[in-house]
């Protein structure tokens, strides 16, 4: 049984449409959780503020016997092809309009991706121009990385 929720954000005058798809319970995992909660505020941050007006930001999770994943979905600007392969780096920023005209460092996705590694995970995206961006967070639950251990 999955939870879903949706939030409509009037407050920043934007629009946004916020929904959870979560499972009712997920498997215990050993995790730095005020770290990963700082890499999951990141990629929320910056589905807020790449979004369009009316537009909507998902936060779900699937579990698998494997591996957790995490991902934020949203229907912003999206990430041309060519800026994908640089989007983790420090301090880089697309040079478009949409994203000139949002305030930020570069740092977030940099950070994001540090945390999910420091936990021997993955950060993935997905993304179209014009319709959107997905990232997913992967994380090997403890069984799978005791048995790759040995």
């Amino acid at each position: 049984e999955e939870l879903f929720c949706q939030i409509e954000d009037s407050h920043t005058g934007s629009g946004l449409k916020f929904e959870l798809e979560l499972p009712r319970e997920i498997g215990a995992m050993n995790l730095d959780k005020d770290l990963l909660r700082v890499a999951l505020t990141n990629l929320l941050t910056n589905a807020i503020k790449y979004n369009r007006p009316g537009g909507s930001v998902v936060l779900g999770a699937e579990e698998t016997e494997e591996q957790v994943q995490i991902y934020v979905r949203d229907t912003g600007c999206g990430i041309a092809p060519s800026d994908q392969a640089r989007i983790f780096d420090k301090f880089y920023r697309a040079d478009t309009d949409e994203i000139a005209n949002v305030r930020g460092h570069g740092l977030g996705l940099a950070l994001a991706k540090d945390i999910v590694e420091m936990h021997l995970g993955e950060l993935k995206v997905a993304s179209v121009p014009g319709e959107g961006t997905e990232f997913t967070i992967v994380l090997k639950k403890t069984p799978v990385l005791l048995k790759e251990a040995v």
